[in-house]
């Protein structure tokens, strides 16, 4: 397969992520750069979230208003989103991944260790299916027969592996690097598959696992039933994001306001 390209503004906005000290109007004009980004930091604004008592127009005022981490989200979220849109021409559930990711990025989020980079680990869990999106991005009818095979009770991962030659982690690790994300990001990646992972890998891994027990498919599996226990240690993670109701809450937000493939 042939690494896929981005556009150069979402190349730049991608690369905010290895820079937390990017000034704020470097960050404006990165986004402004881009109509797309620009109009979803300006959803993200505007919306009753923040309780705006007047609309802004502009990415600078946007950034203001909800702060650069916040911004870095949405950034993110917009790139990763307007990337991947061909998904659907593999098989794959886009909305049902697509919300896979975010969620699993909302949990990473709220599980991050306290004195941690939370934002990272939010960006961590929204990448971590990149090399899937990839694949069935690039090579939508070689990834059908991926989707075939897992239909039919094959492993995804030894599915791909079996069409392209290496699974969508691999892959993921490589287009992640290829795209200059920080290390910490790409480790993050190609680890998360593993129970015994360390660092913003295991906050990854444990995201993704509370995920699948509250009924998230990844696009090409889905859990039978929700075995999510509220009396695990779990619970204290997901009543922070207001429950089950708040994470779905938030979920919809992201999706909206960066206009994802889910929306």
């Amino acid at each position: 397969m042939d690494l896929p390209s981005l556009p150069i503004a979402h190349q730049r906005a991608m690369a905010l992520l290895s820079n937390p000290n990017a000034e704020m109007a470097e960050i404006g004009s990165i986004v402004e750069a881009d109509p797309g980004l620009t109009a979803s930091l300006l959803r993200a604004s505007n919306s009753a979230a923040f309780a705006p008592l007047k609309r802004i127009g502009t990415a600078q005022q946007a950034i203001v208003r909800i702060g650069t981490e916040m911004t870095r989200r949405i950034v993110a979220t917009a790139a990763l989103s307007d990337s991947f849109g061909a998904v659907r021409k593999a098989g794959v559930d886009a909305n049902e991944l697509w919300r896979f990711a975010v969620a699993t990025g909302l949990l990473a989020d709220a599980s991050a260790w306290a004195d941690g980079p939370r934002t990272e680990a939010f960006t961590a869990g929204l990448l971590h299916p990149i090399g899937r999106l990839a694949m069935a991005a690039s090579e939508p009818d070689r990834y059908r027969t991926v989707v075939e095979l897992v239909g039919k009770g094959v492993d995804a991962l030894q599915a791909e592996a079996h069409v392209f030659g290496q699974d969508s982690v691999e892959w993921g690790g490589q287009v992640a690097t290829a795209w200059d994300f920080p290390p910490q990001i790409v480790r993050a990646i190609t680890e998360c598959q593993v129970d015994g992972a360390s660092g913003l890998a295991w906050v990854v891994w444990n995201a993704k696992r509370i995920a699948w027990s509250l009924g998230y498919g990844n696009g090409l599996e889905r859990p039978d039933e929700v075995t999510f226990d509220p009396k695990s240690e779990d619970a204290s993670i997901l009543a922070s994001l207001d429950g089950p109701e708040g994470l779905e809450t938030q979920i919809k937000w992201y999706s909206g306001s960066a206009a994802a493939i889910a929306a």
